[in-house]
């Protein structure tokens, strides 16, 4: 990698206010660090994959097995599931590297505007004071511009070795295809791990999933209307938000509410209330924790926020569910989208090495570089929807046990209940005409 030339002042609200080339410049400058920071994640996550699905670090293990056909099913299963772990990484990486090209030729155009303004400067005496301030951040426009994500080039993969990948995707996906609508006849949608890394790698936990793809944002390419595929992807990323944030309320829920309210501990109090009296039988009062009135009071108070937490929970619980079945349903749509789009390059594909089929080529639209890059995309967004749902629908029911899990022995619904009724007595007066 190249070493870091960028400075953490970009963008400068400083320099942007004093000219507007200056401020589009600054922008310029703020676009490309962050698309290039990115771009050099992806890129070591990318090389990582690589080489996880280079022929040559396997050849050994399939020769090794080669008298085993469970060990050689095995070997394809993890190879296979390399394969579309790497898709995505890659898809990720031509997403990220295109959008740094594009921050790249803006940054550029910006230092273009920036320099003809230091030169017009010379012959305008109302902009000859801008001189030192535009050469001071065109000195630091160039290092930015001049850095780097990859320092020996960019991952190019070949295109045999590209169809390879396709089809072990186009495999993967033909079983989501069968499969989908025995998925869909779960409460939202089957909480099955899609490959049990138990039955391939011994060593690992019953809950590992082998299956690893992610989103990639749909890029839109000449010619191509995909909608359904365009909403899976989008829905993706926002359900991912939204069941991050459903998961943090449900732990602080559970833990945080779980040690305010304590019934139990608030039990053993009123057990040692009941047993613990003076000699003349008057209610037992502890220094720390007050009288026996006071407890209750302050236990109700923490009643009433438990629920009205849980209550919130609720509603977060229930827009989640309503986001997943968006999900499952856009899927449905997406896979189907996906398979007409499949159809068509394996047609053309069997149109132009079959001999047989040579007359209807020209009925048959030719793949092209970006059909070919649509059908990746669209095929692993399907799968990544898969892998998320089963995982989504697992957390929602857990969040749904921990809801039906009432900490207050429904007392939380009764201190509502009782607050609610000074409401009614101190507003009543709002009811009458």
């Amino acid at each position: 990698m190249n070493e870091d030339n960028t400075q953490t002042d970009v963008p400068s609200a400083l320099f942007a206010q004093l000219h507007p080339t200056l401020a589009a410049l600054e922008t310029a400058m703020g676009a490309y660090q962050e698309a290039l920071k990115q771009a050099k994640n992806t890129y070591q996550t990318v090389s990582r994959a690589l080489d996880k699905v280079d022929p040559t670090n396997w050849s050994a293990k399939i020769e090794a097995a080669r008298g085993s056909e469970d060990e050689l099913k095995r070997i394809r299963i993890l190879y296979d599931e390399e394969a579309l772990t790497f898709m995505s990484t890659w898809l990720q990486w031509e997403d990220h590297r295109s959008v740094l090209m594009s921050c790249r030729s803006t940054l550029s155009d910006c230092i273009g505007a920036a320099l003809k303004l230091h030169e017009g400067a010379k012959t305008n005496s109302r902009d000859l004071w801008l001189s030192p301030y535009i050469e001071s951040r065109l000195i630091l426009a160039r290092r930015i511009h001049t850095s780097r994500a990859v320092e020996h080039g960019e991952i190019h993969a070949q295109d045999a070795f590209l169809k390879r990948m396709q089809s072990i995707q186009a495999a993967a996906f033909k079983v989501l295809r069968t499969e989908l609508p025995n998925l869909c006849r779960a409460s939202i949608y089957s909480t099955a791990l899609v490959v049990p890394g138990k039955s391939i790698q011994h060593h690992l936990h019953e809950t590992v999933d082998l299956r690893a793809v992610y989103r990639v944002r749909m890029v839109k390419e000449a010619n191509y209307d995909f909608p359904a595929s365009d909403r899976l992807a989008a829905l993706l990323e926002e359900c991912e938000q939204v069941m991050s944030q459903a998961l943090k309320e449900e732990g602080a829920f559970a833990h945080d509410q779980n040690g305010c309210i304590n019934e139990r501990q608030h039990a053993v109090r009123m057990v040692d209330f009941l047993h613990m009296t003076d000699k003349e039988n008057a209610p037992y009062s502890y220094s720390c924790c007050g009288t026996l009135d006071q407890q209750i009071a302050a236990q109700n108070e923490r009643r009433l926020t438990y629920e009205i937490h849980r209550l919130k929970l609720q509603i977060i619980c229930g827009n989640a569910r309503k986001l997943l079945e968006q999900v499952v349903q856009t899927l449905k749509e997406a896979v189907a989208e996906t398979n007409q789009l499949l159809m068509k390059v394996e047609a053309a594909e069997a149109a132009t090495t079959t001999p047989a089929l040579s007359i209807s080529r020209a009925t048959i639209d030719r793949n092209t570089v970006e059909r070919y890059h649509t059908l990746r995309m669209m095929l692993n967004n399907c799968l990544a929807a898969d892998v998320r749902l089963r995982r989504w629908a697992k957390q929602q029911l857990q969040i749904h046990q921990t809801l039906e899990q009432d900490l207050s022995k429904r007392a939380g619904n009764r201190a509502l209940a009782d607050a609610f009724t000074e409401v009614m007595k101190q507003y009543a007066y709002c009811l009458k005409d």
